[in-house]
Protein backbone atom coordinates (compact mmCIF):
# COMPACT_ATOMS: atom_id res chain seq x y z
CA UNK A 1 0.00 0.00 0.00
CA UNK A 2 2.90 2.40 0.55
CA UNK A 3 3.33 2.04 -3.55
CA UNK A 4 -0.20 4.02 -3.64
CA UNK A 5 0.81 6.46 -0.65
CA UNK A 6 3.41 7.52 -3.08
CA UNK A 7 1.79 7.16 -6.41
CA UNK A 8 -1.41 9.88 -4.69
CA UNK A 9 1.50 12.21 -3.79
CA UNK A 10 2.90 12.39 -6.92
CA UNK A 11 -0.21 12.77 -8.57
CA UNK A 12 -0.97 15.19 -6.24
CA UNK A 13 2.32 17.07 -6.25
CA UNK A 14 2.47 17.17 -10.16
CA UNK A 15 -1.45 18.72 -10.50
CA UNK A 16 -0.20 21.34 -7.94
CA UNK A 17 3.33 22.34 -9.14
CA UNK A 18 1.73 22.37 -12.82
CA UNK A 19 -1.66 24.46 -11.84
CA UNK A 20 1.18 27.21 -10.33
CA UNK A 21 2.78 26.90 -13.91
CA UNK A 22 5.92 25.26 -12.92
CA UNK A 23 6.12 21.67 -14.96
CA UNK A 24 8.36 19.73 -13.02
CA UNK A 25 7.09 16.16 -14.33
CA UNK A 26 10.52 15.07 -15.18
CA UNK A 27 11.39 15.92 -11.43
CA UNK A 28 8.52 14.58 -9.25
CA UNK A 29 8.61 11.48 -11.64
CA UNK A 30 12.06 10.64 -11.07
CA UNK A 31 11.60 11.10 -7.42
CA UNK A 32 8.37 8.78 -7.29
CA UNK A 33 10.16 6.33 -9.15
CA UNK A 34 13.41 6.16 -7.22
CA UNK A 35 10.85 6.43 -3.64
CA UNK A 36 9.08 3.97 -4.96
CA UNK A 37 11.90 1.05 -5.70
CA UNK A 38 13.49 1.38 -2.70
CA UNK A 39 9.73 0.84 -1.20
CA UNK A 40 9.85 -1.93 -3.40
CA UNK A 41 13.87 -2.98 -2.35
CA UNK A 42 12.23 -2.62 1.90
CA UNK A 43 9.96 -5.21 1.07
CA UNK A 44 11.35 -7.72 -1.07
CA UNK A 45 14.29 -7.52 1.78
CA UNK A 46 11.36 -8.35 3.83
CA UNK A 47 10.11 -11.21 2.50
CA UNK A 48 12.86 -13.56 2.95
CA UNK A 49 12.91 -12.42 7.13
CA UNK A 50 9.39 -12.47 7.87
CA UNK A 51 7.92 -14.93 5.32
CA UNK A 52 7.35 -18.50 7.25
CA UNK A 53 5.90 -16.13 10.39
CA UNK A 54 3.63 -14.26 7.84
CA UNK A 55 2.20 -17.37 6.47
CA UNK A 56 1.73 -19.35 9.62
CA UNK A 57 0.39 -15.80 11.57
CA UNK A 58 -2.12 -16.21 8.61
CA UNK A 59 -3.07 -19.94 9.98
CA UNK A 60 -1.87 -21.53 6.56
CA UNK A 61 -1.76 -25.53 6.99
CA UNK A 62 1.31 -27.57 7.45
CA UNK A 63 1.26 -28.12 3.38
CA UNK A 64 0.72 -24.26 2.51
CA UNK A 65 3.12 -22.93 5.38
CA UNK A 66 5.64 -25.16 3.61
CA UNK A 67 4.97 -23.38 -0.12
CA UNK A 68 4.25 -20.12 1.01
CA UNK A 69 7.04 -18.80 2.32
CA UNK A 70 8.47 -20.19 -1.25
CA UNK A 71 6.47 -17.61 -3.30
CA UNK A 72 6.68 -15.02 -1.17
CA UNK A 73 10.43 -14.91 -1.77
CA UNK A 74 10.06 -15.76 -4.87
CA UNK A 75 7.63 -12.46 -5.97
CA UNK A 76 9.46 -10.27 -3.73
CA UNK A 77 12.12 -8.99 -6.45
CA UNK A 78 8.73 -8.20 -8.18
CA UNK A 79 8.13 -5.88 -6.15
CA UNK A 80 11.36 -3.30 -6.78
CA UNK A 81 9.90 -2.34 -10.32
CA UNK A 82 6.26 -2.59 -9.76
CA UNK A 83 6.67 -0.14 -6.64
CA UNK A 84 8.37 1.75 -9.13
CA UNK A 85 5.98 1.65 -12.01
CA UNK A 86 2.76 2.65 -9.40
CA UNK A 87 4.43 5.61 -7.73
CA UNK A 88 5.55 7.22 -11.49
CA UNK A 89 2.30 6.48 -12.73
CA UNK A 90 1.02 9.37 -9.95
CA UNK A 91 2.74 11.82 -11.88
CA UNK A 92 0.91 10.78 -15.19
CA UNK A 93 -2.21 10.63 -13.14
CA UNK A 94 -1.98 14.22 -11.90
CA UNK A 95 -1.09 16.03 -15.28
CA UNK A 96 -2.65 16.25 -18.86
CA UNK A 97 -0.53 13.32 -19.72
CA UNK A 98 -2.67 10.55 -19.58
CA UNK A 99 -2.15 8.35 -22.54
CA UNK A 100 1.44 7.88 -20.92
CA UNK A 101 -0.53 6.01 -17.76
CA UNK A 102 -1.96 3.20 -20.25
CA UNK A 103 1.87 2.62 -21.46
CA UNK A 104 3.63 3.17 -17.80
CA UNK A 105 0.78 0.47 -16.53
CA UNK A 106 0.97 -2.18 -19.54
CA UNK A 107 4.88 -1.48 -19.68
CA UNK A 108 5.07 -2.20 -15.39
CA UNK A 109 2.24 -4.99 -15.48
CA UNK A 110 3.15 -7.21 -18.00
CA UNK A 111 6.44 -8.42 -16.92
CA UNK A 112 4.76 -8.91 -13.53
CA UNK A 113 1.82 -10.62 -14.79
CA UNK A 114 1.19 -14.63 -14.45
CA UNK A 115 2.39 -15.03 -18.28
CA UNK A 116 5.76 -14.48 -17.73
CA UNK A 117 7.61 -17.91 -17.95
CA UNK A 118 10.08 -16.88 -14.96
CA UNK A 119 7.24 -14.84 -12.78
CA UNK A 120 6.25 -15.78 -9.37
CA UNK A 121 3.04 -17.85 -11.02
CA UNK A 122 5.77 -20.38 -12.11
CA UNK A 123 6.44 -21.04 -8.10
CA UNK A 124 6.21 -24.97 -7.38
CA UNK A 125 2.62 -25.72 -6.56
CA UNK A 126 1.45 -22.17 -7.94
CA UNK A 127 -0.04 -23.89 -11.51
CA UNK A 128 -2.15 -26.49 -9.92
CA UNK A 129 -3.50 -24.80 -7.54
CA UNK A 130 -5.01 -22.17 -10.32
CA UNK A 131 -5.90 -25.10 -12.12
CA UNK A 132 -7.85 -26.57 -9.20
CA UNK A 133 -9.25 -23.11 -8.77
CA UNK A 134 -10.41 -22.79 -12.16
CA UNK A 135 -12.01 -26.10 -12.18
CA UNK A 136 -13.93 -25.45 -9.25
CA UNK A 137 -15.24 -22.13 -9.96
CA UNK A 138 -16.43 -24.23 -13.63
CA UNK A 139 -18.31 -26.15 -11.11
CA UNK A 140 -20.03 -23.97 -8.99
CA UNK A 141 -22.84 -22.36 -9.90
Amino acid sequence: MAFYAVRQAAAVHSAHLLGAGRDERRAVGRQALLLGAALGTAAAGAFPLTAGPVVRLLGAGPGVAGAGPLFLRRVGPYLIPLGGYIALAGVFEGTPTSPYLARITLAGASPLSGTSPTGPSRAPGVPPARGRSRRRRGAAP
